[in-house]
């Protein structure tokens, strides 16, 4: 049975009163992913000793070679996420031109979120923000 919330999630907030749940709740399972996409995201290579490749590599790595770096950045966040959050599949993370603001880097990341009953559409907007940090949304 698929979990709505990961394992450090009902450690930091057990919920006796919940009891055994047989029914999936969906959007509390969209949640949990949408915060460890944003934690993901927001972690650089290294910083998990455990997992040394967890997170993506430091964006000023791309940052100083945008817009040729789009294609390497877009690779870096899909295999992350391929590999990192179980609870998704066929992903895919696609650049989303601003013409108003041709250096806003902005990504779109459709899957599907994996359930016990059937595969359901998900899609995320990534916005890389000026101090570093990326914004993940629905």
């Amino acid at each position: 049975m698929v979990n709505d919330r990961t394992l450090f999630e009902r450690l930091a907030e057990p919920n006796p009163q919940r009891g055994h749940v047989t029914r999936l709740d969906v959007a509390r399972l969209r949640r949990s992913v949408l915060n460890h996409l944003r934690n993901m995201l927001n972690s650089r290579h290294g910083h998990a000793p455990a997992q040394p490749d967890y997170g993506i590599p430091d964006l000023n790595e791309f940052m100083f070679g945008f817009p040729e770096s789009k294609e390497p950045m877009r690779q870096a966040i899909q295999t992350s996420i391929e590999k990192y959050e179980p609870r998704l599949k066929n992903v895919r993370a696609t650049w989303v031109p601003d013409e108003d603001d041709p250096l806003n880097i902005r990504f779109e990341i459709t899957a599907r979120l994996v359930t016990d009953d059937k595969d359901l559409p998900v899609s995320f907007t990534t916005n890389v923000g000026s101090v570093g940090g990326i914004d993940v949304l629905e």
